[in-house]
């Protein structure tokens, strides 16, 4: 098998569901004309997303990930991350350093003059 398509490879997981459970998933396929088996892949993927954007945010938070590295983890833009910060209500420049760091690595992103990018680097 080439590479390229061992990347994509799909692998089964089975989920133990209690009958009210089962018939709800069964009442939203219905009512969704998707099978239960790509309704239940869709909730999966919903979830990892709002997991990794949730852990992104208290990481940021805690101040163990910078603007840019924070991101990255939730797998968002910059501009969509700090989108998400505002919608929840998180504080995106806390204290100045933090500030700082956050526009150099905008200023990177989005390939700042090199006079800004010295202006904003630590001293």
């Amino acid at each position: 098998m080439s590479p390229k398509k061992q990347e994509h490879k799909m692998l089964p997981k089975s989920v133990r569901l209690t009958k009210e459970e089962a018939e709800l998933l069964r009442q939203i396929s219905k009512t969704e004309l998707i099978s239960e088996a790509a309704l239940m892949r869709k909730f999966v993927l919903e979830g990892l997303r709002r997991y990794r954007l949730d852990q992104a945010i208290k990481r940021y938070q805690e101040g163990d990930l910078d603007l840019s590295s924070a991101a990255q983890v939730a797998g968002l833009a910059i501009r969509e991350f700090m989108g998400e910060l505002h919608r929840r209500g998180v504080d995106i420049y806390g204290p100045e350093l933090r500030l700082v760091e956050g526009i150099a690595a905008l200023a990177e992103v989005f390939g700042a003059s090199e006079a800004l990018r010295r202006s904003v680097l630590p001293r």
